[in-house]
């Protein structure tokens, strides 16, 4: 059967679980190839079971499992090939707006798969199993639709006591039940609010701090989406909620306006429409040759973003100093998060040259005054 396609890259290869872009060679149809690691005849028949649910999944989100079969030691998986790119960490902070859209699209194939008899638990949801596909006409790849791929470690069965079992699952992603094999819809909850705060922090999970079994986690996001992060990945499996509960409380999570995180919200206070009209305009109207100079409001704006940016942080660091030095490292960490989401935000709504140049001006300007600080805080204690 393997001779039916054509091996075209390797795309992932982790813990002997290798995946493959690969072409059928009869139709031309590109396709990804998963290849699963079989331990005894029990794992085979167990594969071949799932493997068969599988086949019958339909759903948006959900590529299309179109055949298995076996391959020495290994059973393969094929499945729909989706031509896209993986969420990443660290590449960039995700603002509440993409959290929340990101959150929706992903619980809804949750729900699906949780909805079916016996419930389906991906067992391995982590960014790099989500891809955001690159559409025909899309302007930009965040307009793409999300994709919960990898399903080399689903579950369809509920585990059997006293069974022998594999640890499956990603570090930082997976929570204590499945490390026990005892991992059900719920588990996968946990690893999508996993999922959020690694896309929020940029930081992977398991190289957050813990304090017993909470992680500590900061973000630029409202309260009320914070405290539905935390139901998720809370460390009882009897305490997180179901797929459908976390959708119906996003459902109430009131969005900053046109995506504007809140982290710039603490440099410019209550934005009017005509910051907001501001944060709408084309690049092309600071373009080389552009004629069309800023407008008052717009110059206004520009000022008080600069104004806002030179004040309140020498403010907060003299603050911190004449108080107590150990709260520099987190107001510290609270200014990069502003300026880094701001930041992002520009880019995200193709926000003219001007601003981005302000703020780049401006995270200098942060760097500055922690620097001087610190040589003054420096000159005298010593």
């Amino acid at each position: 059967m393997l001779k039916k396609y054509k091996l075209i890259e390797k795309v992932a290869d982790r813990a002997g679980r290798e995946t493959w872009k690969a072409a059928d060679r009869q139709t031309g149809r590109i396709v990804a190839l998963k290849f699963v690691p079989v331990l005894s005849w029990k794992d085979a028949e167990l594969l071949q079971r799932e493997a068969e649910v599988l086949q019958q999944l339909s759903h948006p989100g959900i590529p299309k499992y179109i055949d298995y079969f076996e391959n020495g030691d290994r059973v393969v998986l094929v499945r729909e090939w989706v031509e896209g790119k993986p969420l990443s960490v660290g590449e960039r902070l995700y603002n509440e707006t993409e959290i929340v859209n990101i959150a929706c699209q992903i619980l809804e194939a949750i729900v699906y798969l949780h909805s079916q008899n016996p419930p389906v638990v991906h067992r391995d949801i982590k960014p790099s199993n989500i891809v955001r596909d690159f559409p025909a006409g899309t302007l930009r790849e965040r307009e793409g639709k999300l994709h919960l791929i990898d399903f080399g470690a689903v579950r369809v069965s509920p585990p059997i006591e006293g069974a022998s079992f594999t640890v499956v699952g990603s570090s930082g992603y997976t929570p204590m039940e499945q490390f026990w094999g005892c991992a059900e819809a719920r588990s996968d909850i946990y690893s999508l609010g996993m999922t959020l705060i690694a896309l929020l922090t940029g930081v992977r999970p398991d190289e957050l701090p813990r304090d017993r079994d909470e992680v500590k986690w900061r973000a630029n996001i409202s309260q009320r989406l914070k405290a539905i992060i935390g139901k998720m990945t809370a460390w009882d499996v009897r305490d997180r909620p179901s797929a459908s509960e976390v959708l119906a409380e996003l459902d109430g999570v009131v969005l900053p306006e046109d995506g504007v995180p809140a982290g710039l919200r603490l440099l410019v206070k209550g934005p009017s429409e005509d910051t907001l009209a501001l944060a709408k305009m084309n690049r092309s109207l600071l373009s080389p040759g552009a004629e069309k100079p800023l407008k008052v409001l717009e110059r206004i704006a520009l000022a008080g973003i600069i104004v806002c940016g030179s004040i309140i942080p020498i403010l907060i660091f003299h603050y911190a100093f004449a108080s107590s030095p150990s709260a520099l490292s987190e107001i510290a960490t609270d200014l990069q998060a502003i300026v880094l989401t701001s930041k992002e935000y520009f880019e995200t709504t193709d926000i003219p040259r001007a601003i981005e140049v302000s703020l780049d001006a401006l995270r200098t300007l942060f760097v500055i005054i922690f620097l001087v600080n610190l040589y003054a805080f420096v000159r005298d204690k010593w």
